[in-house]
């Protein structure tokens, strides 16, 4: 991300919460790496960089395994339920009540529609508390009083009590209709939802991580997912190829009660996050700062306030042209929930023969953030961008741009691939611009002062749960109208929808440059 040289100025800042979020100072000497690198070496094991990334790593894989074993079964559970609900209502006498109905029954419009309708919504409502409660969350971790582990914990425990409910419900589909696990977003309201829990981990990396090497850690936080989509599909889809499909949901679902057990192992890091050294910094040293919370304070009052503490973020036209960019990128990764249904509907495929599409997406990504970002990364920085001023950011503008293009394109085959074969080609482009977020968020952290980066990211996940909030219905709208237009090759609406967002968020990227920033003296200059 670039940004604007001019200074974010506030005559009336008394607070160090109210000091200028975007960092004016020079790239850091050599003297002062070195004195970096010697703060890290007396750090406490679970406290040093390669240990705690390690840590995140192994718990992430626990999680996201479990939540990957769970996406084809609770899709084909939920489309039983609905199957179930629409030929008794329709066809009574064709499937008698207690008789098992064929899955490719159940690959009608009307029943199809409701399943993307029953998920796209999901994704919105537990969206919501995210949306609401991020920034006032980030506040809270930015608190020595609370923390950013004890925010982490709350995060995971709610998006569990999400996800008993949605058994819950599934298990009495003759009491509850399956629109009732909408109500399951409610239990987000503790700790903010997924979008909070992801905000805390890269806030925690982000303390704990030299900002030269942040990309090369946010790169390593997808692994686990990819690998757990790389795995999980094909064990729940061995699973249930031999029986139900509860099983491979059950397990998954209350294996992820380790969750917050792990997340024990981590260590606070809000102590470890980079002191500001910037002049404007030290010239409002002297300023008396907020009093720490006390007290948990009233959730209006601190949103309103946070809101306000938060708008120096958005002075940037730069930062405005980037922040477009995680709403998109969240509303293209719905696109993946959704290609499973696609998949089975236009190629008439069992559903629980689909799990091949998320594995071939996990395994490009593993090559994709293992090898070939990171090979790309140090090649720029060591052969291109050696006389840049700014490297880092450099390179990750670079490999964003191009990222943005390649997500384009690949919703585009996507859309309009008229076999199988041209619709792996199109998952397979699709994938390789997957590293565009990842890339964002290390373009943001270098240019924002360490005492507010959890606000900082706060607001960044805000803007990317607002895209799966958007998102989830909008694709199932559009779902659904190509199904009413005949299915086949209108089904890969959705897709076609998410090129055209893309295509926008290209043009705004590749308008980007990176400011030049020399103590108040600022200029752009390209990459």
């Amino acid at each position: 991300m670039a940004i604007e040289s001019d200074h974010l100025q506030n005559p009336a800042a008394h607070s160090e919460e109210e000091q200028p979020l975007l960092s004016t100072q020079d790239p850091p000497s050599f003297s002062s790496h070195q004195h970096s690198q010697q703060q890290y070496l007396k750090r406490k094991f679970r406290e040093r960089p390669v240990v705690f990334v390690a840590l995140c790593l192994i718990i992430l894989l626990v999680i996201d395994f479990c939540g990957a074993l769970t996406i084809t079964p609770q899709t084909r559970i939920y489309e039983a339920i609905v199957c179930r609900k629409y030929y008794d209502e329709h066809l009574p006498e064709q499937f008698p009540y207690g008789e098992e109905i064929p899955e490719e029954q159940c690959k009608i419009a009307a029943v199809q529609g409701e399943v993307a309708l029953v998920n796209g919504l999901q994704t919105s409502f537990d969206a919501i508390p995210s949306i609401l409660l991020s920034v006032s969350y980030g506040r809270l971790a930015d608190s020595p009083r609370y923390g950013r582990k004890l925010i982490l914990i709350l995060s995971l425990v709610g998006v569990l009590l999400d996800s008993y409910w949605a058994v819950f419900v599934c298990w009495f589909p003759h009491i509850f209709s399956l629109r009732a696990v909408w109500f399951g977003s409610a239990f987000t309201i503790i700790g903010g939802g997924l979008g909070v829990l992801s905000s805390m981990i890269v806030t925690m990396i982000s303390d704990v991580v030299a900002p030269e090497n942040r990309a090369t850690a946010m790169f390593q936080l997808s692994i686990p997912m990819v690998i757990a989509q790389l795995t999980g599909p094909a064990i729940a889809a061995w699973m249930m190829s031999r029986g139900s499909p509860w099983p491979p949901f059950l397990i998954g679902v209350f294996g992820a009660t380790l969750g917050p057990l792990l997340l024990l192992l981590l260590p606070e890091t809000i102590h470890l996050r980079v002191p500001n050294t910037t002049k404007v910094s030290a010239s409002s040293s002297s300023t008396p700062t907020k009093k720490p919370f006390t007290r948990l304070p009233n959730p209006l009052h601190l949103l309103r306030t946070t809101l306000q503490d938060s708008k120096p973020i958005f002075r940037s036209p730069m930062v405005l042209r980037i922040l477009p960019g995680f709403f998109v990128y969240n509303v293209g990764q719905q696109q993946m929930g959704l290609i499973f249904q696609y998949i089975s509907t236009r190629y008439h495929i069992p559903l629980s023969a689909t799990g091949f599409s998320l594995s071939i997406y996990a395994g490009v990504n593993i090559f994709l953030l293992t090898t070939l970002l990171p090979s790309l990364s140090k090649y720029l920085k060591s052969h291109i961008y050696t006389k840049h001023t700014q490297p880092g950011p450099a390179t990750d503008l670079f490999l964003s741009k191009y990222s943005i293009l390649l997500l384009t394109l690949g919703c585009l085959f996507l859309s309009l691939a008229p076999t199988l074969p041209a619709t792996i080609a199109g998952l397979v482009i699709y994938t390789l611009g997957n590293g565009f977020g990842a890339l964002l968020l290390s373009l943001i952290s270098t240019f924002v002062d360490a005492a507010h980066i959890a606000r900082l990211y706060s607001v960044t996940f805000v803007v990317a749960t607002a895209g799966s909030f958007v998102g989830g219905p909008l694709l199932a709208a559009l779902f659904n109208l190509g199904l009413g237009m005949g299915g086949g090759v209108w089904s890969g609406l959705p897709f076609l929808g998410n090129a055209a967002l893309h295509g926008l968020v290209c043009l705004a990227i590749w308008s980007v440059r990176l400011a030049v920033l020399r103590g108040g003296e600022g200029g752009e200059e390209g990459e």
